[in-house]
């Protein structure tokens, strides 16, 4: 499995696809290639995967057919992978882990003075959203280099895992990897006011308990930035208050009127040689 990972790396592949009975599979161009291995096994993959998760970790992931982790091969490269079961048996999905401190916006192809503006912010909430695959964690990413690279502050990230690594520039980066499932996010946030952060970086805002405590951080000073699985900043804004009941809605929409610095939505889009991909960005700032 280490010397498939190896293989895609040689290639260039953005995610690896590892499925019982079928060969293993690469993204490449946001293509779909198959390659010309043996089929995989049930038993390869499973061994693979008790192996990266650990006993604590596949009794979680036996209880709930799915379980999240990353995995450092012998050469240094991290992935990112989710194990989950089909009819056919176990499966992966790993993606690399690259060097957030390589992650600039005019590289990204996004607006470089509009999101150096926002990622200069001194608190509320930024939200990057979109759907699986359309580069949310990449824009994020830049957003968390850029401010290690002008601004002296404590950057804390709360990931499920951690996507790219951090080298402490002007500011401190602590990335701490969180498991999902108990309400973790959760708890990390109300633990992260201790920890004396400026920045507060949330994988994702999964629950109403994540997003209470997000906006409880914005309040109190911070910069929270988020990702969140919608299409349009209106959907966005309508997903979060949507998932509280309907009694405290209107308290909710006050205080994040009130907290929310801007939300970035994006979707990639092959370039006219279809050499590479670049984001499509629906951008709104939250103004008097």
């Amino acid at each position: 499995m280490n010397e498939l990972l190896k293989f895609a790396l040689s290639n260039g592949a953005s995610d690896c696809f590892f499925s019982t009975g079928k060969p293993f599979s690469l993204r490449i161009k946001n293509d779909i290639v198959a390659t010309e291995s043996e089929p995989l096994t049930a038993e390869m993959i499973s061994l693979f995967r008790r192996q990266v998760l650990g006993a604590e970790q596949e009794m979680a992931y036996v209880k709930n057919s799915g379980a999240d982790a990353s995995w450092q091969i012998e050469s240094g490269e991290r992935f990112r992978f989710n194990f989950f079961e089909t009819m056919n048996g176990p499966a992966a999905v790993a993606r690399p882990i690259k060097n957030g401190s390589e992650l600039y916006f005019s590289a990204l192809s996004l607006p470089e003075k509009l999101m150096s503006e926002i990622s200069s912010a001194q608190r509320g909430i930024i939200i990057i959203a979109g759907t699986t695959g359309s580069g949310k964690s990449t824009t994020l990413g830049a957003i968390i280099n850029y401010i290690n690279e002008n601004f002296r502050k404590h950057i804390l990230t709360l990931e499920d895992p951690v996507e790219f690594i951090h080298s402490d520039k002007y500011s401190i980066v602590n990335q701490r990897e969180i498991n999902s499932g108990s309400n973790g996010f959760s708890n990390a946030l109300k633990n992260a006011m201790r920890e004396n952060p400026d920045v507060i970086v949330v994988g994702e805002m999964r629950d109403t308990e994540t997003m209470t405590a997000a906006i409880t951080c914005a309040q109190t000073g911070h910069l929270v930035i988020t990702t969140a699985h919608t299409t349009d900043a209106v959907q966005t804004v309508e997903r979060i208050i949507n998932m509280f009941p309907e009694s405290v809605r209107d308290q909710l929409a006050l205080d994040l009127s009130m907290m929310l610095n801007s939300i970035i939505v994006q979707r990639l889009l092959p370039t006219q040689d279809k050499q590479t991909m670049i984001p499509a960005l629906e951008i709104m700032r939250n103004t008097p």
